[in-house]
């Protein structure tokens, strides 16, 4: 995905301990794990596992909840004594979602089932890492009079890495939405100084919080509740008591929005600023992925001509179009060709991956 970002320089300072009695599963999340540069320990039994918590600084548990001489939710526990820091994925055959719903109150980032090819399950494991890693570039503001509902939001959305504000009053929330710039927020429609509505009204009205995500947390599930709450810019509404995964995967939903937005205003500026130093001394056109003239320069416009596709330019010089570029190399027509794909960063890269091109690649022409 386009948020999942390159880590590996970072991923040898992160420490994973493996906790899983088949010898065969845990050697394979070992060695895929490993290929991602992070540091790897195993335990086969809960007696090396604590061995191993003690002997390292570990970041993150991959943990079978039933091992040879230990098995429950007990292991947590006694896991967490260890090292407090420590964040946990359970790896287990349950599927039940009453169960996965108390595993996540007890603070774990997250399960992965059992039964699965060893690829996809480092794929799912790897994913949670990187998750882990950006997450804590994204704030969750918590507005809720109670504190063990508070206390039990944290305890669920914590572990994921965001960071968190939490308040009880209307008014402290519409101040730390204006200080601290939450990406989400979570709001209580029941306040003791004000009503929950009212505070998505002032929150929507203004035009800098428009866009903001707000999702509605109340024990009123009513027809007219609904849709006062949507009509009025609720991005999604929680019925009291909800369910802890249900509010993890909204929330990572929204999160990832953010990020894709975050990612092509970053594109866009790079884009912006390529343009600006290319422009000034060289010809330079943009194409779509289906060849289509985005962009061009007057320079272009003067070594090149007046084009609007790339089929165009193949018949100006009689090219077929697979052999466009490596032809006006060779005849020096046009001095360099390259391809431009717009990613987390602006590479460049040979021209010989033109009939690899996907539909985030980018023709641009260049003449000098």
């Amino acid at each position: 995905m386009h948020r999942i970002k390159n880590f590996l320089d970072n991923n040898a300072k992160f420490e994973i301990l493996v906790i899983e009695d088949a010898v065969m599963i845990n050697n394979a999340i070992k060695t895929n794990l490993e290929k991602e540069n992070y540091i790897v320990h195993q335990a086969f039994d809960l007696r090396s596992a604590y061995q191993m918590m003690e002997k390292f600084s570990v970041d993150l548990v991959v943990l079978d909840l039933h091992l040879p001489d230990g098995n429950g939710e007990e292991l947590i526990y006694e896991l967490r004594e260890k090292n407090e820091k420590a964040k946990f994925v359970i790896f287990t055959s349950d599927n039940d979602l009453s169960r996965r719903d108390e595993l996540f109150k007890l603070g774990i980032v997250d399960y992965i089932l059992k039964g699965k090819p060893a690829q996809i399950i480092f794929h799912e494991l790897n994913n949670i890492i990187q998750r882990l890693r950006y997450n804590s570039n994204f704030k969750l503001l918590i507005v809720e009079d109670s504190v063990i509902v508070r206390k039990m939001i944290r305890r669920i959305i914590e572990p994921r890495g965001y960071l968190i504000v939490e308040v009880e009053r209307g008014e402290e929330a519409l101040e730390k939405i204006d200080t601290e710039k939450p990406d989400i927020v979570l709001l209580d429609l029941e306040l003791p100084d004000m009503s929950g509505m009212d505070i998505l009204k002032q929150i929507k009205r203004k035009s800098i919080h428009f866009h903001l995500p707000v999702f509605i947390i109340s024990s009123h599930t009513d027809i007219e509740t609904l849709r006062n709450v949507y009509k009025e810019g609720a991005s999604e509404f929680l019925k009291k008591p909800f369910l802890a995964e249900e509010l993890l995967v909204k929330i990572d939903n929204w999160i990832d929005r953010k990020e894709v937005e975050r990612n092509l205003h970053s594109d866009n500026h790079l884009l912006t600023q390529f343009r600006g130093i290319l422009s000034e001394s060289i010809g330079l056109a943009i194409f779509s992925s289906n060849d289509i003239l985005v962009w061009k320069n007057d320079l272009f416009t003067q070594k090149i001509g007046d084009y609007s596709s790339l089929a165009e330019i193949l018949h100006s010089f009689n090219f077929e179009s697979h052999d466009l570029f490596d032809s006006l190399l060779q005849e020096q027509k046009v001095l360099d060709y390259k391809i431009l794909k717009l990613n987390l960063v602006l590479k460049l890269f040979p021209i010989t991956d033109i009939d690899k091109r996907v539909k985030n690649i980018m023709a641009v022409v260049t003449a000098i």
